[in-house]
């Protein structure tokens, strides 16, 4: 086959390497080694600045270039890269061991893992922090060179602690305290008179209490709590509330407190929006099987 004089052309000016096919777009910067650098580099160091990745390329290409800081976000925006806050939480999420430990939850039986357990015979507890820092609007409206006058409504920093449990058939156990947090003593105060010495949790077959990996949840105090009353108890993955039903209702919660602020006026009106709010979720059932739970 005998080349056109075109492609003759073309080889002697560019050379015989087979160039990127860009489908008659516009070509991008930053491309083939360099962008594999770029992407290698951002894996390995996600909240690098972007002289770093510019040092990073021109130090360590075999065909070295020096970009600028447009160069390298113009890139990493096409990409599909996007600028977050870093989460601690989520780096040990994807840990080797951590990673292990979710994988184990579910694949394993108990007592390290979730396997063959029905989802009727789990309750999930947690606790969650509510505070209301203030409920004021900005701005308001009246007549020329008149002040829009309005008292102050009901705002408080001060720290409420809800510890709360659920399970498949809507059953809900609550604490709801003014206190900063939660010590293993209120937690296995919380197990022991409020969930086990309920006639429900009794009267049935072992249940299988869940919660995360506080300190306080994983005191020997907690954990013979529940076991001398004959149920068991397992512990979530660490750093996966997505693995969490109870999670998802505490979401739920602050929808609903977000929505119906106005009603807050005292700590009194505070409390009893939470209680009356909790007391109309339902479909935790629904909530287990969307974690996965069989």
């Amino acid at each position: 086959m005998t080349p056109s004089h075109r492609s003759l052309d073309r080889w002697r000016i560019n050379g015989t390497a087979r160039l990127r096919q860009t489908g008659n777009a516009p070509a991008t910067n930053l491309h083939g080694e360099h962008q594999l650098l770029l992407v290698i580099f951002r894996l390995v160091y996600p909240k690098a600045l972007a002289d770093e990745i510019r040092t990073f390329i021109l130090n360590f290409s075999v065909n070295p270039k020096l970009y600028s800081r447009q160069d390298i976000s113009k890139r990493e925006k096409e990409l599909g890269l996007t600028r977050k806050k870093g989460s601690t939480t989520a780096f040990q999420a994807f840990t080797p061991i951590n990673l292990a430990r979710r994988q184990n939850f579910w694949h394993m039986a108990y007592p390290i893992g979730v396997r063959g357990t029905p989802r009727a015979q789990l309750i999930d507890i947690d606790e969650c922090g509510l505070w209301l820092e203030k409920k004021q609007r900005a701005f308001g409206k009246a007549l020329h060179n008149v002040r829009v006058r309005a008292p102050g409504v009901y705002g408080h920093g001060e720290k409420w602690t809800l510890i709360m449990g659920i399970d498949c058939a809507d059953r809900v156990w609550v604490r709801l305290a003014r206190a900063s947090g939660t010590t293993t003593a209120i937690f296995n105060n919380f197990v022991l008179n409020t969930i086990l010495a309920d006639p429900a949790v009794a009267a049935s077959a072992p249940r299988t209490l869940m919660w995360d990996n506080l300190s306080a949840h994983k005191s020997a105090v907690v954990f013979n709590t529940v076991t001398f009353a004959g149920h068991r108890v397992l512990l979530r993955p660490p750093y996966r509330p997505v693995d969490g039903p109870i999670e998802y209702v505490f979401n739920q919660l602050q929808n609903q407190l977000t929505l119906r602020a106005g009603e807050i006026t005292d700590d009194l009106s505070f409390s009893n929006l939470v209680q009356n709010i909790i007391a109309n979720l339902q479909g935790f059932d629904a909530t287990f099987v969307h974690c996965g739970y069989a």
